[in-house]
């Protein structure tokens, strides 16, 4: 009997120790989170093989419950989420969609309303009585909260009444006590169905005209989300989301009793704004800063720190006093050292300058190039130098005026080799000292000093790709997941049909069409990459659809900027229309300009922040590529130089793909153009190119 006993335990054991729990906030009691979660508790248990427990959990006992581990999931509203997220480092993986009306849901809002018999109020509503859900109520108190402010409604925050329930806010309005009631969308909708109020005892204000909800004042804001805890393993995280995911395939009356779906998670980013602007956590740490209760805390350490402050002011004054004159002459010296250098690379000869025992003292960099040695500084220019008027040349160097030889001069490269060069040198006062200029010229120095140029461009280009490729990753790995994840979970459904040897036609196509959907969405993913990496002489000219060149380049940067916010406007007309290019060096150019837009639209504040593409025909002959973004133009300095090789900032706005004046040569090329409108509000590229530059004159 003893032994039966243990092996009992030890049964019992393994089985708590494999069971699934789920945590889901019970806002409104545990009998409705029984009636609400019953079903699927069900369906989870038959689909993955193991028990799976539904703890109804109140507010207070989330905190505790995620950082003991004691669940696996929980499912719980926005606010807490991004808390939680916070605090434990919690990753929603699933949303929920709930049916209504004909289909599925998932984002919320607010519906502020009043009695419809009293009278209208204006922006003044600090004497009237206002009843809410909750504080932490999304829909219940802080959407409204939020667009009331921006409103410029006047409110009195603390005398605002929190009811706990959105049955008893609407009686509370409807019977006289409250003047304005707050409650989520759906929930006077819920009240008249079921005959407890009637549609015409109140007024909905600052009503909006919306598809979804019969009644609503605000935004929409993102719904419930199920959520897994840091630690659960992949394996458990994979089969309860696939399994959820699978209900909308399943031909049971399990969705009947769910009325709602699951779908994969989306952006928080506007519960994240609410909560900035409200100053809630994770947000509201300078609300709880008191500089005064600063100072009663620690008066000592106050004293001690204004003292330190104050001397420090002092010596930053006299400091600052004293060395005026010398920052005057400091900038003045580094202006003439910039304009010397910038003289000495820019003149197509090879410069040296000399002091008075014939050091070097500075060269340009192409001298260094020729010789092969990086550094020159203090070594002696006769060593680099042979010929028979080499002590001719070094004798009456610094005679006052020019010395210039021609021939019979040769100079000692560091691969040994003695190329026939001309030399000549002249006296120059230099920031107040006398300096020997030397001049020396190659023969086709000027052919080799350009294929360096263009050896290092070619680097620069190629190293840029690399750059590109990383910067989109993050988000070509989240394009990518997705379609993974439909055609896992689609898999493992099919095979679940052929085990019970379920056939439903039109399921088994709707499957198989989101598997090849998804399929060809990677496909075009990694064709993008694949196209940016490449050279143009991989990929010759041929007829592309203007759509084709465009689509492929939007697809890298389309989760990038919709994950911040942006909206991206395509203007499809024209889009049929063939032209004769290198789809390649298009999608290059197409992914720089994007990236650099994605730059500017981060720098913008307070604006809608957008990208617009179209398509113009000029004539038979040409088509003309618009591409513009929101807020202020870019600079004048930069307008100008962006087009010019190795002009500051010009080649590269941002450091990414190919530089501008790279793709303007292209483009010339092929009898194109790029250029940046003059006559635009905001920053706008146009790209002028032929459909067919073999018919181009």
């Amino acid at each position: 009997m003893k032994y039966i006993l243990l092996i009992f335990l030890f049964a019992y054991s393994i089985s708590s120790f494999a069971e699934i729990k789920i945590g889901v906030l019970a806002n409104r009691g545990s009998h409705a989170v029984k009636a609400d979660w019953d079903a699927t508790k069900d369906y989870l248990e038959q689909e993955l093989q193991e028990k799976v427990k539904i703890v109804p959990m109140k507010f207070v006992d989330i905190h505790s419950s995620i950082k003991n581990r004691a669940i696996d999931f929980i499912f719980m509203n926005p606010i807490l989420y991004v808390e939680n997220e916070y605090r434990f480092g919690i990753e929603k993986v699933l949303r929920v969609q709930r049916y209504y009306k004909g289909k599925y849901l998932e984002d919320f809002g607010s519906v502020v309303f009043k009695k419809s018999s009293s009278s209208k109020y204006s922006t003044d509503w600090s004497d009237l009585r206002i009843a809410g859900v909750s504080k932490k109520s999304l829909g219940g108190w802080l959407i409204a909260k939020k667009e009331l402010l921006d409103k410029k409604i006047k409110l009195n925050i603390e005398d605002v009444l929190y009811l706990k329930d959105h049955y008893k806010v609407v009686l509370s309005v409807l019977n006289g006590t409250n003047d304005i009631g707050i409650v989520r969308t759906g929930a006077l909708e819920e009240l008249i169905g079921f005959g407890q109020i009637d549609k015409n005892d109140f007024e909905v204000m600052f009503s909006k005209n919306d598809s979804t909800y019969d009644y609503l004042s605000t935004s929409l804001y993102p719904g419930w989300n199920l959520s897994i805890l840091k630690g659960v393993s992949e394996d458990i995280r994979i089969r309860v989301v696939s399994a959820l995911l699978g209900i909308q395939y399943q031909n049971i009356e399990i969705a009947k009793e769910l009325g709602h779906k699951w779908s994969l998670p989306s952006s928080y980013s506007r519960v994240h704004k609410l909560l900035r602007k409200l100053s809630l956590y994770p947000y509201d740490f300078w609300t709880q800063v008191s500089f005064a209760k600063i100072i009663q805390q620690n008066p000592k350490r106050f004293i001690f720190m204004m003292s330190l402050l104050t001397l420090l002011s002092i010596l930053i004054f006299l400091m600052v006093r004293n060395k005026r004159y010398i920052r005057t002459l400091f900038d003045e010296l580094e202006k003439e050292r910039d304009q010397l250098d910038h003289f000495v690379e820019m003149v197509p000869s090879l410069l040296l300058f000399l002091d008075e025992n014939h050091n070097i003292i500075k060269t340009s960099k192409k001298f260094n190039d020729l010789i092969g040695i990086d550094n020159l500084v203090g070594k002696r220019l006769r060593h680099f130098f042979h010929g028979i008027q080499c002590e001719q040349f070094f004798g009456n160097i610094e005679q006052v005026g020019e010395y210039k030889i021609d021939d019979n001069l040769f100079i000692m490269k560091n691969d040994g080799t003695l190329p026939p060069v001309s030399i000549s040198a002249f006296s120059q006062e230099f920031m107040g000292e006398k300096r020997v200029v030397v001049i020396v010229e190659e023969q086709q120095l000027k052919q080799r000093v350009a294929l360096l140029e263009k050896e290092r461009e070619l680097k620069r280009i190629e190293n840029a790709k690399i750059r590109s490729v990383g910067i989109l990753g993050s988000g070509v790995a989240h394009e990518i997941n997705n379609p993974l994840t439909i055609i896992n979970s689609s898999a493992k459904i099919l095979l679940r049909f052929l085990q019970k040897e379920k056939f439903d036609n039109a399921k088994w196509k709707k499957m198989l069409e989101d598997t090849i959907s998804a399929g060809n969405r990677i496909s075009d993913i990694i064709e993008a990459l694949r196209l940016l990496g490449k050279d143009e002489e991989d990929a010759p000219c041929a007829k592309y659809p203007l759509s084709k060149f465009i689509n492929s380049s939007l697809i890298l940067v389309s989760t990038r900027f919709v994950k911040k916010g942006f909206s991206i406007h395509f203007n499809y007309e024209h889009v049929t229309s063939v032209a004769y290019l290198s789809h390649v060096k298009f999608h290059q150019i197409l992914v720089n300009i994007f990236l650099n837009a994605e730059k500017y639209l981060d720098e913008l504040k307070g604006v809608k922040k957008s990208l617009s593409i179209s398509i113009e025909i000029l004539d038979e002959f040409f088509f003309l590529l618009k591409i513009s973004n929101t807020g202020q133009r870019i600079s004048k300095k930069m307008e100008k130089d962006i087009f010019i090789p190795f002009a500051s900032d010009s080649t590269e706005v941002t450091g990414r793909g190919t530089s501008m004046a790279q793709s303007k040569i292209y483009l010339e090329k092929y009898s194109g153009d790029i250029w940046i409108d003059p006559q635009a509000e905001n920053t706008t590229f146009i790209i002028k190119f032929p459909f067919d530059y073999r018919q181009i004159s």
